[in-house]
């Protein structure tokens, strides 16, 4: 109880990060998220997410690779590990690490859907989520083309796959668009999820292209 009066009285900074209150209390309460949670940030150009978890409660850890992006990060939060994305191999972290994983602003998927390395780097995001954890890509600027290419880029992955929007404001014009895969509450081991995404059929360069 506690612990939801707090979150209530950070609503006001959730506003101020230009963050729907809804689509923040659907990242954390459908995951069950509460202090001490572990949450894996991808993408850190803009840290105003990662802060407010931080202040939360929740243990965050933030990942880009970009070192300009990684080194302001540090700058502007204290309390959040940093972490580089290697340019290859797997991620520095162990199976099983995180509760839940938040792609927002990732270069790697925004040179591509359908990339090696988009389609490697998300086998190695589902296997450090513990069962049942949700991996979710925040899409500030939303179509429906990135939409549908995001969709097909996950669905050869087991689990509960949906995208949502959230408006910023009055409109949906300005919506944030949500797409979550919740992974089954099977455990995984880590090759099991690198087999699946290099199967995965590739998704159509002209779709990535229009959606860019």
């Amino acid at each position: 109880m506690g612990w939801q009066h707090h979150f209530e009285d950070s609503l006001e900074r959730i506003e101020d990060a230009g963050l729907p209150k809804r689509l923040v209390r659907r990242l954390l309460f459908d995951s069950k998220l509460t202090i001490g949670s572990r949450v894996l940030v991808v993408g850190l150009h803009d840290v105003r997410l990662p802060r407010i978890l931080d202040g939360l409660g929740i243990d965050v850890v933030g990942l880009d690779d970009r070192d300009d992006v990684l080194e302001i990060a540090g700058r502007s939060v204290s309390n959040i590990d940093l972490v580089r994305l290697p340019e290859s191999g797997p991620l520095p972290f162990p199976s099983f690490s995180f509760d839940s994983v938040f792609v927002r602003g990732c270069r790697v998927y925004g040179e591509g859907l359908d990339t090696e390395r988009s389609t490697r780097l998300t086998g190695e995001l589902a296997a450090l989520l513990r069962p049942a954890g949700e991996l979710a890509f925040l899409d500030p600027t939303p179509d429906d083309l990135r939409t549908a290419a995001l969709f097909q880029h996950l669905e050869c992955l087991p689990g509960d796959l949906r995208t949502e929007r959230f408006a910023t404001g009055w409109s949906m014009r300005n919506a944030i668009a949500l797409t979550t895969l919740r992974i089954p509450s099977e455990p995984m081991e880590r090759d099991a999820w690198k087999r699946l995404v290099e199967s995965s059929p590739t998704v159509e360069p002209q779709i990535e292209r229009d959606a860019a």
